[in-house]
């Protein structure tokens, strides 16, 4: 591979097959679950994402045994118990939601904690669960450190407005142990994700047209007694998008992917490769425990230049700084607006990309809520600073495999944490 350390050489293309790492939101729904089941359930393709392997630390302080192998992950389920301190969500919504489901019910009071990118996206779950009657309280100055737990639940109605995993997450998984009726009422159908996971383990959740209203219902009927269960996780839509849209960039690509999921991102995600001019050919499949997944095959492409704006921002925010290197390299103007969140955190990751952008020759305008690229001419290696940011690293970490020359990437972060699985793919399937 052309990757070592922090040093980056250009690769002639990315050709083989290979499977993605695994949907991080989907395994931690999967870990969730099989800690209600009774027995011990197997998730294969489990990603390692640093969210995934807290969930993994926090069962194991609910008292449950839990085992990492190769290709996944055994979790012997059973009755919690008290963990012994804190659990902390980091900035992960769906984290929040599994650990709030958890332990909404249960018969002892846990204290969750969050950071300020999580406080400002659970207030929905937090409403949901208190439709249940969920004992939940917070300090009189923001949000964290919330209390959670501490007596049983009632059934109830929670009427959200979009589909929202979040939100669904902990609903379900605080409703298996209700007596009595859980429902959910939302605007759309919204993916099957969960849906699949609790039929698998023997809790099918019930969906359909709200009657004589608007909106789509889910409801369970509890209390549920989940069965220990073996879920095939489908791949990552980000890692996807990664190795994908990389190799289009280069010439030699002739690349498949196997695994890929089909939810709402990962649908988003196949659309915005069609606009972008991206030659692949998809071919849908199933994984073992339900999932529709796509094959995908991608080969070299001359990319036309798109604007990114909402919704596709919010979407692939976390993949922006990337999509601004791929504009770099097509002909044309590439937009990318609506990216404030960007800005925000630790680290202006909007400057970071325009600064690094500049560095490999690329022309390039800031604008304050994204960036304007003039592509066409091929980036030039160079060294580049991440500023510590994982989304910044991952972005010029790529660039340099597509630029002429050696790039060094500086302050990468927690990169190969946060994207664990990408590198690992790219050396399997890089041609120098």
């Amino acid at each position: 591979m052309a990757v070592t350390g922090q040093t980056v050489e250009a690769i002639q293309g990315l050709s083989g097959e290979r499977e993605l790492p695994g949907n991080p939101e989907i395994s931690l729904m999967a870990l969730a679950l099989a800690a209600k089941a009774e027995g011990v359930s197997e998730i294969s393709r489990c990603s390692r994402r640093p969210d995934v392997d807290a969930l993994v630390d926090a069962l194991t302080r609910f008292g449950l045994a839990v085992e990492r192998g190769p290709k996944g992950v055994r979790v012997t389920g059973g009755k919690l118990r008290a963990p012994d301190g804190p659990l902390d969500a980091g900035r992960s919504e769906v984290l929040f939601a599994c650990l709030a489901g958890l332990l909404a019910g249960a018969p002892f009071q846990s204290q969750l904690h969050g950071n300020a990118a999580c406080a400002a996206r659970v207030e929905p779950v937090l409403e949901a669960l208190r439709a249940l009657d969920a004992p939940i309280s917070t300090p009189d100055e923001g949000l964290f450190p919330l209390k959670v737990g501490g007596r049983a639940l009632k059934p109830g109605q929670h009427r959200g407005g979009a589909p929202g995993t979040a939100v669904k997450c902990a609903v379900f998984l605080a409703g298996l142990g209700i007596e009595g009726a859980v429902e959910l009422i939302q605007e759309t159908p919204g993916d099957e994700d969960l849906e699949i996971l609790f039929r698998a383990a023997g809790a099918a959740l019930e969906k359909g047209r709200v009657e004589g209203g608007t909106g789509h219902r889910i409801a369970l009927e509890g209390p549920v007694r989940v069965q220990p269960a073996c879920h095939d996780v489908p791949g990552d839509p980000a890692a996807a998008l990664f190795l994908l849209l990389t190799a289009a960039m280069l010439k030699g690509s002739e690349l498949t992917l196997n695994g890929m999921g089909n939810n709402w991102k990962a649908r988003r995600m196949l659309d915005l490769l069609r606009r972008l001019n991206v030659r692949l050919e998809v071919r849908m499949t199933q994984s073992a425990s339900g999932f529709t997944t796509r094959r995908v095959r991608v080969v070299g492409s001359q990319l036309r230049p798109i604007k990114i704006s909402q919704p596709q921002a919010a979407l692939f925010l976390n993949e922006l700084p990337f999509l601004a290197v791929v504009g770099a390299c097509a002909g044309g103007e590439t937009i990318i607006r609506d990216a404030q969140a960007l800005r925000e955190g630790k680290t202006d990751c909007i400057a970071l990309v325009v600064e690094n952008l500049r560095k490999m020759q690329a022309r390039v305008g800031e604008i304050p809520d994204g960036l304007v690229v003039q592509g066409g001419a091929r980036l030039q290696g160079a060294e580049v600073d991440a500023g510590g940011d994982s989304r910044v690293a991952m972005a010029f970490t790529l660039a340099g495999l597509v630029a002429e020359g050696e790039t060094t990437v500086l302050n990468r972060g927690q990169m190969d944490r946060e994207f664990c699985g990408v590198m690992e793919a790219l050396s399997s399937v890089a041609q120098r």
